[in-house]
């Protein structure tokens, strides 16, 4: 029911090759390439470099995590991401979606959001891309009421979300944001974080087995984000985590 991997920025002072390393150790599924360090989407070199190892380890590539944000960079400028996805082999582009919180952004802040979503759903499709959107804080998509409203009213079918719980809120808001956003998660982001705090993934294995649930009867990747020490000799063992709560559900 899910595909398990990581986030590469999880380890922004690591190469590549070390991740895919520790990775493959793992005995992850795939690895979410950020386009901020390790995946430049106008280096094709590094890209193919990454392409190449993952190949050579036998390890696949789930998705793209772009900087992209609506409202605040041009229409043409999700091209190179798109390009640098379909280099990678991935139908998956990580997305945000403004600079300031859901409940800041005006209303004529957000009716050029809406206008700007629909142009670069247009241009992912000519590459047979879904661009997801992350449900981060300061960002339009804080909160999943405003997060459905602006995909309703964009009403692209290449339109989607990532999901994570929002560890400033309850694990109540969480239940329903999982719930009220189901229909249109295509990854999932998996931590353990209270507010600033990370703990081991294990301690929060029922809440995550709660989480879970509610996903599960649609294939997803589930990925592994910011490790609770940071260190990537932390990897096997928060995987190994994942896959006991998952074999449990």
């Amino acid at each position: 029911m899910f595909k398990l991997g990581v986030a590469s920025i999880s380890f922004r002072n690591h190469t590549p090759n070390e991740i895919i390393k520790e990775a493959t150790k793992a005995k992850l599924d795939a690895i979410e390439w950020g386009s901020d360090v390790h995946a430049p989407c106008t280096d094709k070199n590094t890209l193919k470099e990454i392409v190449n190892q993952s190949r050579e380890n036998g390890i696949g590539i789930s998705s793209y995590g772009s900087y992209y944000r609506i409202g605040k960079d041009k229409t043409e400028e999700i091209i190179p991401y798109l390009e640098a996805a379909a280099l990678l082999g991935t139908d998956t582009v990580r997305i945000w979606c403004g600079e300031k919180g859901s409940g800041d952004t005006t209303e004529s802040e957000f009716s050029a959001m809406i206008e700007q979503g629909k142009e670069i759903a247009e241009k992912a499709k000519e590459y047979n891309i879904k661009l997801c959107l992350e449900c981060h804080q300061w960002t339009l998509t804080d909160d999943y009421n405003s997060a459905l409203n602006f995909i309703n009213r964009v009403s692209s079918d290449n339109i989607k979300m990532y999901w994570q719980p929002n560890q400033f809120k309850s694990f109540e808001y969480n239940i329903a944001s999982a719930k009220a956003l189901l229909n249109y998660t295509e990854n999932l982001h998996v931590f353990n974080w209270d507010s600033e705090n990370r703990y081991p993934l294990i301690k929060a294995k029922e809440t995550w087995k709660s989480y879970l649930e509610i996903f599960k009867e649609k294939p997803r990747f589930a990925l592994l984000e910011f490790m609770h020490d940071d260190s990537l000799q932390s990897l096997s063992q928060t995987a190994k985590e994942l896959k006991e709560i998952c074999k449990e559900i």
